[in-house]
């Protein structure tokens, strides 16, 4: 009489039955303990498999760093395009609709915003390091994917760090268009775009 989890098929014209398939009866149903044990095994799991998706997501970022850097400084033996006086500096170079005039940039801002966005920042003088800037945003973008619960504020946050180290590449240039409005811009730039 479906003994040990055995499958046994419900009786002949069983009352109230609708379901013609096989049924599985279990004698031992797992204790409130057993069940809480389980659930927190569950967790710790799930929370093990994101941890280690960060630190290899974290590596991977590193290790593209790494291979931009050496890329950059090949780059850096060519001269810029174009002319470099301080009025080119009063407007981005490129806007955001504009990645098919350099897909370079545009495949590193795509596949790891975080190197480009280090770079801008390192290049142009407005942090000390390029890796201290890496490292700021894969710290908070590494918060943001293990904590569920406050991704969205962290994504917020991270958001208002990029659009204010924006604003400061525009006062640094003191582009023309900087301050107000365009730290709106810049935030929702990096809210909805971060490439």
């Amino acid at each position: 009489e479906g003994r040990h989890g055995l499958v046994q098929p419900p009786g002949p014209g069983s009352p109230g039955d609708l379901d013609d398939g096989p049924h599985i009866v279990i004698d031992n149903p797992m204790t409130v303990e057993q069940q809480v044990q389980a659930a927190v095994l569950q967790v710790a799991i799930i929370k093990a498999i994101t941890i280690g998706g960060i630190v290899i997501w974290s590596c991977f970022v590193c290790l593209a760093a790494k291979c931009y850097i050496g890329q950059r400084e090949a780059a850096f033996s060519v001269p810029l395009e174009g002319a470099t006086d301080e009025k080119d500096f009063q407007e981005f170079r490129h806007g955001v609709c504009s990645w098919y005039e350099r897909p370079d940039i545009c495949c590193w801002a795509c596949c790891c915003p975080a190197v480009r966005w280090a770079d801008n920042l390192w290049t142009m003088g407005v942090v000390r390091g390029f890796w201290f800037a890496l490292l700021l945003y894969v710290f908070v973008g590494a918060i943001t994917s293990a904590d569920e619960d406050s991704a969205g504020f962290l994504g917020l946050l991270l958001a208002v760090i990029c659009a204010g180290y924006r604003q400061e590449l525009r006062e640094k240039f003191q582009m023309a268009r900087r301050g107000g409005i365009t730290y709106l811009e810049d935030f929702c730039l990096y809210l909805w775009c971060p490439c």
